[in-house]
């Protein structure tokens, strides 16, 4: 069976579009300090978007959170899924809760860049390969019982294909794991070391700020450079030991 991509609104933009996924997981185990860094790195990182001349006018956002279920954010976007960040109203507060469906994550990520890379052709606008940046703080389980789950090993093969076919620039980050839990560090490793080519980072669950200052530079950079011919960002921040 051929793709089929999700139903997508159109800019008026002539200029070329530069999409960012984030995937964000808001299970219950980022309740707390966590969740409000990361709405607090989140809006810092929109609001220096905006600020750009050249990206605010080219960067195009879509937030997916995986907890207990997988939700494109609609709120504070007007042309959901895909919104221009000079476009962006009131971004969404970000609430902790369920399990970590990461595999069902992964998909919708996908389905959404491929979705807006075929939109963009059809359109006959260019397109600077699109981010995946994904965030989360714990090993994926089943929403049912909560248990492990191997059900993301194929998305994340899909996904870390999609990559080295040259369809989109994936980041994963997982949070700083406890000095003696070396086993979670490895099983975070492990996941998300198979979505991409790169190795995951580990950051801390208060330097959600540094993440987003990286990732708005990144944006800006990208932007203002020509399709096709984009630099590769950066070295996140956080550690890939």
């Amino acid at each position: 069976m051929g793709f089929t991509p999700p139903p997508v609104e159109d800019f008026d933009n002539a200029e070329p579009e530069c999409p960012c996924v984030l995937l964000l997981d808001t299970s219950s185990s980022m309740a707390g300090d966590k969740i409000d860094q990361l709405n607090a790195g989140l809006c810092e990182f929109m609001e220096a978007v905006k600020d750009d001349d050249m990206a605010q006018k080219r960067v195009s956002v879509t937030l997916v959170t995986f907890g207990g279920k997988v939700k494109v954010q609609p709120d504070g976007c007007p042309k959901a899924p895909f919104t221009l960040a000079r476009e962006w109203g009131v971004l969404p507060r970000l609430e902790a809760s369920g399990r970590t469906p990461l595999g069902k994550a992964l998909e919708k990520g996908l389905e959404l860049v491929r979705g807006r890379t075929l939109h963009c052709q059809d359109q006959q606008r260019e397109i600077f390969r699109p981010l995946l940046v994904v965030i989360s703080d714990g090993e994926p389980t089943r929403v049912e019982d909560g248990m492990p789950t191997d059900d993301w090993k194929e998305p994340a093969k899909n996904c870390l294909d999609a990559e080295k076919a040259g369809e989109v620039r994936t980041y994963c980050f997982y949070i700083k794991v406890e000095p003696d839990d070396e086993k979670k560090r490895q099983k975070m490793k492990s996941v998300l070391g198979a979505i991409t080519t790169k190795p995951p980072m580990e950051i801390s669950g208060d330097n959600f700020k540094g993440l987003f200052k990286w990732l708005s530079k990144s944006m800006q950079v990208i932007s203002s450079s020509i399709p096709g011919k984009e630099p590769e960002p950066e070295t996140p921040p956080g550690s890939g030991r």
